[in-house]
């Protein structure tokens, strides 16, 4: 093995292969001048990242005609995709598929093809950045002479996007103040919150506006003094959505995003988001209610149920080994856009979708009380549909799949001797606990009380 490079660790590197007795199987060449030569000689570029911003070594690899295998964190990762110069891993990151995807392309006869592409796509695109940066600049500074005057830096910043067919639609009243005005059909309004959920039309498109006028002082002081955070705006649905759009997770499309009121002026930060509606669907709640009555009974009906248990089960399983938890992940909160061949309801003409992020949180790795709550607000909004203890088996091995039923409970022989075991063990007894104080608290608001998971009804959705 050859290491080029210098570092702050090439001692420790040298001392662990020593200890594995492998240090006369390696070079360290340190700093060297030739990369482009040492990349022209190898096979495939490897680089697996958990974060990367850019990934300045994956355009090199390119222009000088190496195959490039990486992960989609990476910031450059799009060069690969666009070349077709190589393959891309969707996040979140498994073993499994890196070593088998390494398996195919080192064997595979399009390594020659990845090689071309790359060189081709080197020389016209990447050795014309700087000027096309150039002329961004200068466009830029142009519009900004021609349409406005240069302002003084205040703390009310703002940033806003509109997709292109609802800014053409909008016209002069895509501004942010025109936005947070938007009239429509409300659908939510929570007391206390800023918070406010509209419903309008547009060139005959229908949409859902979230504003947020802001929570006031008071409101911040109270989610802090019960160790919540609260939720300041529309930028941790905006980076919810495209985090989940990332994982290949169904959710909303957003149209339009504004916000307002700088850094350090939280609780009076004003904020929209505007998505499309999700047509013809249905919660999840809505949908499986019947389940209590009508339990599904022909084969197809059954082979259904099945599939949307897996689904929820995988969607949870990407979520939280990407790093993110839901907080309000309940049944209400997954809209299904049901598809029928021959008739009968399809798994393959149908989609699930996520949505309600704006509390959405996002971290390196989901700690385990978020994943517990997360699961837990599944459990408790599925105590009223009348899953049987195989439903609920079934989603457990969805959602860990790399070890057995029996290991995903902690019921192996002695697994008292086995800390796994009862790590596993203690999960979901914990799941069952906080779910049952969920459904106590519900019953102490009372019957008509608004529960903490979203009440749906025959409408489209719509985003709390």
């Amino acid at each position: 093995m050859a290491i080029v490079g210098e570092g702050d660790n090439r001692g420790r590197y040298a001392r662990h292969a020593r200890r594995l007795g492998v240090l006369n199987q390696i070079s360290f060449l340190g700093g060297r001048g030739d990369i482009p030569q040492l990349l022209s000689a190898g096979d495939l570029l490897v680089h697996p990242a958990y974060d990367e911003n850019t990934g300045t070594v994956l355009l090199e690899a390119i222009t000088a005609g190496l195959p490039v295998l990486a992960t989609d964190v990476c910031g450059y990762a799009a060069h690969i995709k666009k070349a077709n110069a190589g393959r891309v891993l969707a996040s979140p990151f498994e073993q499994s598929l890196l070593d088998q995807t390494l398996e195919q392309m080192l064997t595979s006869p399009e390594r020659e093809k990845w090689a071309q592409n790359g060189l081709a796509y080197g020389r016209p695109e990447l050795y014309r950045m700087p000027e096309t940066a150039v002329d961004l600049i200068e466009e830029h500074c142009l519009t900004l002479r021609q349409d406005h005057s240069v302002a003084k830096p205040t703390l009310q910043q703002m940033d806003e996007y509109y997709r292109d067919d609802l800014k053409e639609a909008l016209g002069n009243k895509a501004v942010f103040s025109s936005m947070m005005r938007t009239q429509g059909e409300a659908y939510r309004e929570p007391e206390g919150t800023g918070r406010r959920t509209v419903r309008f039309s547009l060139a005959n498109r229908h949409y859902f506006i979230k504003t947020h006028t802001g929570v006031g002082w008071k409101e911040i002081l109270k989610n802090l003094i019960y160790f919540r955070l609260p939720v300041l705006g529309a930028m941790d649905e905006w980076h919810g959505i495209h985090h989940l759009q990332r994982l290949e997770i169904k959710t909303l499309s957003v149209a339009a995003y504004g916000t307002t009121g700088g850094m350090y002026n939280w609780a009076r930060r004003r904020s929209f988001i505007v998505t499309d509606e999700i047509a013809n669907s249905k919660s999840l709640e809505e949908f499986c209610r019947e389940w209590k009555t009508h339990s599904p009974g022909s084969p197809g009906e059954i082979r259904f149920k099945r599939w949307l248990i897996e689904q929820v089960a995988v969607i949870a399983r990407k979520m939280h080994n990407s790093g993110a938890n839901h907080r309000d992940f309940y049944l209400g909160h997954f809209m299904l856009q049901p598809g029928y061949r021959s008739g009968q309801l399809s798994a393959d003409a149908s989609r699930l979708f996520v949505i309600d992020l704006h509390r959405m949180q996002l971290r390196r790795r989901t700690p385990t009380r978020w994943q517990v709550k997360d699961i837990a607000g599944l459990r408790f909004s599925s105590f009223f549909i009348g899953l049987t203890k195989r439903d609920r088996c079934r989603f457990i091995r969805t959602y860990w799949r790399e070890i057995t039923l029996r290991q995903s409970l902690g019921r192996t022989p002695n697994y008292w001797r086995d800390p796994q075991s009862l790590r596993n063990r203690l999960f979901w007894w914990r799941v069952e606990s906080w779910a049952k104080k969920l459904q106590q608290a519900e019953e102490r608001r009372g019957p008509d009380a608004q529960v903490g998971h979203a009440v749906q009804t025959a409408k489209p959705h719509a985003p709390h």
